[in-house]
């Protein structure tokens, strides 16, 4: 499926902010899991500012989350790094707790969001 990043189809939205995708896959043969070559996309990451709390799919509790919404249809899955620069300047590397894809009234996916 070709996607086209040229004009998402949530282009109303601002996506001033990018986060690099590393896919991590199975493990190799000495254990270590495989990880790819981080690709960069458009997003808007949104902290969670009043600490609720989140659970993931194995129930554990995180207080400090981010929801990132990326505009356009892409392969990401639970256990995968998002690599992105926060407010402060600082660089952060966090692992995806859930992932829900958004669908039109057709059913095609138009975003992913992310919980990191």
């Amino acid at each position: 499926m070709a996607v086209n990043t040229n004009r998402p189809v949530l282009a109303y939205m601002p996506y001033g902010t990018t986060v690099k995708l590393v896919s991590v896959g199975k493990p190799d043969k000495y254990g270590k899991p495989t990880v790819s070559t981080p690709v960069e996309h458009k997003c808007d990451i949104r902290m969670n500012t009043k600490n609720e709390p989140f659970l993931d799919y194995l129930g554990n509790e995180t207080v400090f989350y981010a929801n990132v919404l990326l505009p356009y249809p892409i392969k990401i899955k639970v256990k995968d790094r998002l690599i992105f620069t926060d407010d402060l300047g600082k660089v952060q590397e966090k692992e995806v707790l859930n992932v829900q894809y958004k669908r039109d009234f057709s059913r095609n996916i138009i975003a992913v969001k992310a919980v990191i």
